[in-house]
């Protein structure tokens, strides 16, 4: 059961990044471009940048310092840039 919320979670994350851009893009771009993007951002890129930051990934222990994410906004935003 904990893992199948902890999967949810993520999963509204990546969502959430996803969303972000359609805001950005919205009446800008055709649908088939908006879906081909979305699908490579929730397949690659952000499981990419998870994996940097949470769970001890290289920008965890960056400096000695560590990287401190409030509530997932780190990689909701880094994703959009």
């Amino acid at each position: 059961m904990i893992i199948f919320l902890l999967l949810h979670v993520r999963w509204a994350f990546c969502t959430a990044g996803a969303t972000i851009v359609s805001g950005a893009v919205a009446e800008r771009v055709k649908s088939p471009t908006y879906a081909a993007f979305a699908f490579f951002m929730t397949s690659f890129i952000y499981p990419v940048v998870v994996a940097w930051s949470w769970g001890g990934g290289w920008l965890a222990s960056l400096f000695g310092v560590g990287y401190m994410d409030f509530a997932g906004s780190g990689q909701s935003r880094v994703e959009d840039i």
